[in-house]
């Protein structure tokens, strides 16, 4: 992944937004392509070997980016703080009730506040 061209950058609320708008349009533009997604950390879950972050959905509360992580990202995720704002590379796989990636890295060069 660290290696793949990024296709798209987007920011995590207004992707969801944009999914939550036209789910299928949004979806099939952006399935199976390589997305760096900016957004806020909402959680970091350590399950069943798996490494996930998940990304705020902004005014979708119960809507977020799933990040599931490389196996290699461990260092890199284990001191991520809730409200964080991070970059992360995926692939995008769909969207049910969350937007999925999967595949996914952290960025290392830091994000200024806007």
């Amino acid at each position: 992944m660290q290696a793949a061209k990024t296709d798209v950058h987007v920011n995590a609320e207004e992707f969801l937004a944009s999914l939550l708008k036209d789910k299928q349009k949004v979806s099939q533009a952006y399935i199976e392509k390589v997305i760096e997604v900016k957004g806020k950390v909402k959680e970091v879950n350590f399950l069943n070997d798996r490494y996930t972050v998940i990304l705020e959905g902004g005014d979708q509360i119960f809507t977020c980016v799933m990040c599931d992580m490389q196996k290699d990202q461990l260092n890199n995720i284990r001191n991520l703080k809730s409200g964080e704002a991070i970059r992360l590379k995926g692939v995008f796989k769909g969207f049910l009730n969350d937007a999925i990636f999967l595949n996914c890295i952290l960025i290392q060069d830091p994000i200024q506040d806007e």
